[in-house]
């Protein structure tokens, strides 16, 4: 029934709907953001390989990660499609979740 409803207001009312998102990153924010950046800083500092930089992704990033989520063959990505993930919805997403 929650699923409906959220369908509905994701489809009929956008303007709600991105208040549903902004509130959801807000709320991830307020209760993970420490334990986030302390488990990524873990990761990211216990990886290494030859050639390979890794860290968090920036504004700079998204491009290049554009053009590679639409450049995945389509079987790789037919049940993986909560949003659209060209450049203008990266930037939407990363302005909301304000990554840095």
């Amino acid at each position: 029934m929650l699923v409906r409803i959220l369908l509905y207001i994701k489809h009929h009312l956008p303007f709600l709907w991105q208040m549903v998102e902004w509130l959801n990153a807000f709320m991830f924010r307020l209760l993970h953001d420490k334990k986030f950046q302390r488990v990524a800083a873990t990761v990211i500092s216990g990886h290494q390989l030859q050639g390979f930089e890794f860290r968090q992704i920036t504004a700079k990033d998204l491009p290049a990660l554009a053009k590679l989520l639409a450049d995945q063959p389509k079987e790789r990505v037919a049940f993986f499609k909560p949003r659209n993930f060209d450049s203008k919805a990266l930037e939407k997403i990363f302005k909301t979740l304000r990554l840095s």
